[in-house]
């Protein structure tokens, strides 16, 4: 299963991903990271947000004194010989207190929970992901205090990218550099074990994506929770330990900030003691913990609160919600709901539906009931009217074809109108009015407008 783009609210890519030395803090030579992004690896859909979200990583690391080498597969392809040998020349130093390996791409599980990142020529050719179980234990054995793995992939099934072949590479040479001495190997993980990890679009307005676990990730640094703070050497800092509960609470709510019915929870193991950290605040705000930025839930239930259903305290400001509905895409796909919403004047039949967004080119139903449909001049709503004539028999199903080839089956139910939203190539929203031949028609028409507001609202949130 591929990492998933949704539209979403627009999170700055802000913060610092600063890693500092952990034990001892003499320069610039004890810190090092291999920052890795694959858009598309082999033939898999490509991805949009592992590349830039590497390089934004690498940015960072490289601004606090990192020494960094970067691995984007635009123009070369990335290979885990080239990891390896990055990898294994940090080890050779020393003298690192910390090293970071952060991965932005296709990821999944195979086997006895064994876990892979895919690498450009995955996976066709099996050896070109990296083994992130076995490259783990190996980094037990580097010598380095500290070494911090960061996951912005999937852990999906591997038979969903048909890579169930795939053995991979450990990309921590074997030998120990320092006898005896145990590394703490830390591991943030976008998701838990089965589920992908998510990318999105800044704004509507623009083709730049972001990974939702690398925006929350580094935007942790920026505005952390004042307990996630901790002062050494005279700096705020952010031990790795506290980083836990923070990427618990806002990784999922940065998700149904996107879509409401997405989930992504992060998955993180923390072997490092206090103050071991990976960098230090950047910013000067602090927040509370819970508190944050809203999600399509509090707009959801705003919306409804203001249609007199509901109506719990709010915990943000009108303006924050306003702005999520605005940058999330919920007021424009509301809006499409409302406006192919009530009983089109043109339209008198007894019972069928109104199209809002596609043009129709046949109907069919089963034999012995009378159908007509009529397209409305181009940029017109409705797109298209359609008569059924079910008095008979009071229900049936109809196949509705689009003229782009597109189609939907679809209940036909006497003395009812059935309105059918098609939004770039998809059928989201269907709902149902009491036609004028209907005894319903004048209850309805006292409480249309705030039912219309509602019933957007409740169906743009389950998009």
């Amino acid at each position: 299963m591929e990492r998933r783009d949704f539209l979403g609210a627009g999170i700055a890519l802000t913060g610092a991903l600063a890693v500092r030395s952990v034990r001892a803090q003499p320069g610039n030579s004890n810190r090092a990271a291999v920052v890795i992004g694959v858009d598309k690896p082999g033939n898999l859909p490509k991805l949009r947000a592992a590349g830039s979200g590497a390089r934004a990583v690498a940015e960072w690391l490289r601004g606090e004194g990192f020494d960094v080498k970067l691995f984007v597969d635009d123009p070369n392809p990335v290979k885990a010989s080239d990891l390896f040998a990055a990898i294994n020349a940090f080890v050779d130093r020393g003298t690192l207190e910390q090293l970071v390996i952060y991965f932005a791409g296709h990821g999944f599980i195979s086997g006895s929970l064994e876990e892979f990142w895919l690498l450009s020529e995955g996976p066709g050719n099996p050896n070109e992901a990296v083994s992130l179980f076995e490259s783990c234990k190996s980094a037990e054995l580097s010598g380095i205090p500290n070494v911090v793995f960061i996951s912005d992939a999937c852990r999906s099934r591997a038979d969903s990218l048909s890579a169930e072949r795939v053995h991979g590479t450990v990309v921590f040479p074997s030998k120990a550099s320092t006898p005896n001495a145990i590394s703490d190997v830390d591991q943030f993980l976008a998701t838990r074990v089965g589920a992908a990890a998510y990318e999105y679009s800044v704004t509507e307005s623009t083709a730049a994506f972001q990974g939702i676990y690398t925006a929350c990730f580094l935007d942790a640094f920026n505005h952390p929770y004042a307990t996630m703070v901790q002062t050494v050497d005279g700096k705020p800092v952010i031990p790795n330990r506290r980083l836990k509960p923070y990427l618990a609470q806002e990784v999922p709510k940065r998700a149904q900030a996107v879509s409401i019915t997405l989930e992504q929870r992060p998955d993180s193991k923390i072997y490092s003691d206090e103050p071991t950290y990976i960098g230090h605040v950047s910013g000067s705000g602090r927040l509370a913990a819970g508190t944050g930025t809203p999600t399509l839930s509090d707009v959801v239930s705003s919306t409804l609160g203001t249609g007199g259903i509901g109506g719990g305290a709010l915990h943000y400001s009108a303006q924050a919600i306003s702005e999520i509905a605005v940058t999330s895409g919920f007021d424009r796909a509301r809006n499409s709901i409302v406006e192919a919403r009530g009983l089109p004047s043109q339209l008198s039949a007894r019972s069928g539906f109104a199209i809002s967004g596609q043009r129709v080119e046949s109907v069919v139903a089963k034999p012995g009931i009378k159908t007509d449909f009529v397209n409305s001049p181009a940029q017109n709503r409705p797109s298209a009217l359609v008569e059924v004539d079910v008095r008979a028999i009071r229900a049936a199903s109809v196949a509705l074809r689009f003229v782009d080839g597109s189609g939907t089956v679809i209940a036909a139910l006497d003395e009812y109108i059935g309105n059918v939203v098609v939004d770039e190539g998809k059928v989201s929203n269907v709902s149902y009015v009491p036609s004028r031949q209907s005894p319903m028609r004048s209850v309805y028409e006292s409480e249309a407008k705030r039912l219309e507001q509602l019933h957007a609202a409740v169906a743009t949130a389950a998009q």
